[in-house]
């Protein structure tokens, strides 16, 4: 007995039936399946992506510029609100020399926060 495979979609009536829900099962376990590894890879590394930043070459200069910046001036003027804008092309380091400055400097507050935007966020 030879069967020939017909796209799901043509067939009608019950056997149609049959195959586009196998099909879509079939779709179901394989997404299930690449959420599951996700979710297990997310939780894996998270935390770890930027954790070691402080160790990395060439990030002491920069980040000891930033700081300057961010610290100059005397009096109040000193604790007043500041911002530095980081651009550059993607995969340069900006976002791991804004932590290796946060990391630098959160001690100095009562609270601190790093949070990383991407282009696309996610909220």
């Amino acid at each position: 007995m030879v069967r020939i495979d017909h796209d799901p979609k043509e067939l009608h009536g019950l056997r149609g039936f049959i195959d586009r829900s196998l099909d879509l099962l079939t779709k179901a376990k394989i997404r299930h399946k690449l959420g599951v590894d996700i979710k297990h890879l997310k939780k894996k590394y998270q935390g770890t992506m930027y954790e070691e930043a402080g160790k990395l070459i060439g990030t002491e200069e920069r980040s000891n510029e930033l700081i300057g910046r961010l610290m100059e001036g005397d009096g109040p003027s000193k604790k007043q609100l500041k911002t530095v804008s980081i651009v550059g092309f993607g995969g340069l380091g900006k976002t791991t020399l804004a932590k290796v400055v946060y990391d630098k400097l959160k001690m100095q507050f009562d609270c601190a926060a790093f949070v990383t935007v991407s282009q696309n966020p996610n909220i």
